[in-house]
């Protein structure tokens, strides 16, 4: 009889990967995974007596991430903590790096057991870069990488590998508020031509000539004008406050200077 881990529960028969030869008491695991690993026991009994036999099965795998690592942005005097959780048989070996050099350490930075979380307390503007896990087993190694921004107080960001992007975009915006700025300019310019040349085709005569108020009783008294009569109002400027005008109708006087 057979066990694993001193127990009947088998993974690979589960998923039918396990097979038995009955008469050459041997098993086959196909496709092994690391939960296939374990102690294997077989047992074998008879009327003389009890026999039992074990055999370890490692499984060998190389290093992998379980989770992703994802970039960070602090602020100055803030905690940050990277978190590189990488499984393997056996167990891989985590070693932090900053940029291509091993990270210099200081009383700010702490590890958990495997080193499989690093903390950076009190972020400073020389903490920024780009950090990178390196976990190595028998198997190989693996690498995986964080970008840590660090930002003043202010906002403004500590991102050596980014100064080009930003300063191309700042490019870009002040390039269209300048292209804005001229556009409007022409446009006033254009309506303001506009309007000039409407006001000066607008021009009208705002002279008035002012009719003594007794005009009118004294044309009624002298009878009523005709349709085709034709009446001339003269002003003569002088040097009084009022107006002093005649008024003729067919080339006679109407009213009396």
């Amino acid at each position: 009889a057979w066990q694993k881990d001193g127990g009947t529960d088998f993974p690979a028969a589960r998923e039918r990967r396990m097979h038995v030869m009955p008469d050459d008491d041997v098993f086959f695991i196909m496709d092994v995974k690391i939960e296939d690993m374990g102690v294997y026991s077989c047992t074998a009994q008879n009327t003389a007596g009890t026999i039992s036999a074990n055999a370890t099965l490692t499984v060998l795998e190389t290093p992998y991430l379980v989770q992703a690592l994802e970039d960070h942005s602090v602020v100055v005097g803030e905690t940050v903590a990277l978190q590189c959780k990488a499984l393997g048989s056996p167990p891989p070996r985590i070693t932090w790096l900053k940029g291509d050099e091993p990270l210099q350490l200081s009383d700010r930075h702490h590890f958990t057991p495997g080193n499989q979380l690093l903390i950076i307390r009190n972020a400073v503007l020389e903490d920024a870069g780009r950090y990178t896990c390196l976990m190595s087993n028998t198997l190989g190694t693996e690498r995986a990488h964080s970008q840590l921004s660090v930002q003043r107080s202010g906002g403004c960001v500590a991102e050596p590998n980014r100064k080009d992007s930003t300063m191309t975009v700042g490019i870009i915006i002040i390039a269209v508020v300048c292209s804005i700025v001229i556009t409007s300019l022409v446009w006033v310019c254009i309506i303001y031509q506009t309007r000039k040349k409407s006001e000066e085709c607008s021009v009208t005569n705002t002279d008035e000539t002012i009719v003594p108020p007794d005009v009118p009783s004294y044309l009624s008294s002298q009878g009523t004008l005709s349709d085709r009569q034709e009446v001339c109002i003269r002003v003569e400027a002088s040097n009084g406050p009022q107006p002093n005008g005649h008024i003729e109708s067919n080339g006679r006087d109407l009213l009396p200077t």
